[in-house]
């Protein structure tokens, strides 16, 4: 009997860890894609209110005032918890956390004018314009960065942090 539990054993502690990262695996895909879906809405949404966002009349010259509408606009039916503003290009909200590259390089978490925002699921974003004067650059029109699950780590992009882009 005790042979018996102690093959058991061996078998359970060479099968979990792989249990363990499975399921982990699954809760950061299926936050994403639950993420993912909450901001294609919000565009959506944005363009049924405001019109396409090729016609969206930015502040020609002014990256911010660009980015603060795209922001806005994009955000006005989502919850938010916090909005940020533009506090630091290397963190989320000002929340400390160093993020990575997959290379375990210091990495921004976006473009330096970006509009940050926290979401009442926890999740932080930031939203990024590619031109200040609403044309497109090789068909995109901004992009929304993502910690899907706010300061906790491992805050390295392609794990839980994740850029979606707005295009045609």
């Amino acid at each position: 009997m005790l042979i018996t539990l102690g093959i058991i054993g061996i078998v359970a502690a060479l099968t979990l860890p792989s249990v363990v990262t499975k399921y982990r695996e699954k809760v950061i895909i299926t936050k994403l894609k639950h993420t993912y879906s909450l901001f294609a809405q919000a565009v959506d949404m944005a363009q049924v209110k405001y019109g396409e966002i090729y016609n969206w009349e930015v502040p020609s010259g002014n990256a911010q005032a660009a980015v603060d509408l795209y922001f806005k606009r994009i955000t006005d039916e989502l919850e938010l918890v916090e909005d940020c503003g533009n506090p630091n290009v290397y963190n989320f909200c000002n929340n400390g956390q160093r993020y990575l590259s997959l290379k375990g390089a210091t990495a921004s978490v976006g473009e330096i004018s970006g509009h940050q925002g926290i979401l009442k699921n926890g999740v932080m974003f930031a939203v990024h314009v590619i031109r200040n004067d609403n044309s497109k650059w090789w068909g995109k029109y901004g992009e929304i960065s993502v910690d899907i699950n706010g300061s906790k780590g491992p805050n390295t992009w392609g794990k839980d942090v994740f850029l979606f882009e707005i295009r045609d």
